[in-house]
């Protein structure tokens, strides 16, 4: 399900998969509301190589275009894709 947030960004909820690329396609960012580790693909990363960005805080805006976010290495919770 999708909400406006702010000013021109639409919220996806994310359910991390380690084989699918996000449905809404690739967002602009990451809303990260539970803190942990959110293991992602960068749109534009080699070989779809992934990484991970540890010690994400909660409430935290992630500006970083992605593609997917991965379960397996995810440990953040309630995590939202920011679409322009």
């Amino acid at each position: 399900m999708a909400t406006t947030i702010g000013i021109g960004f639409i919220a996806a909820v994310v359910v991390p998969n380690d084989n699918a690329n996000l449905p809404g396609g690739p967002c602009a960012g990451l809303w990260v509301s539970g803190a942990g580790t959110v293991q992602v693909i960068p749109v534009g990363s080699p070989n779809d190589a992934s990484i991970p960005l540890g010690s994400v805080a909660a409430a935290t805006l992630v500006p970083m275009a992605i593609k997917r976010v991965l379960a397996t290495g995810t440990s953040a919770t309630n995590i939202q894709a920011l679409y322009a």
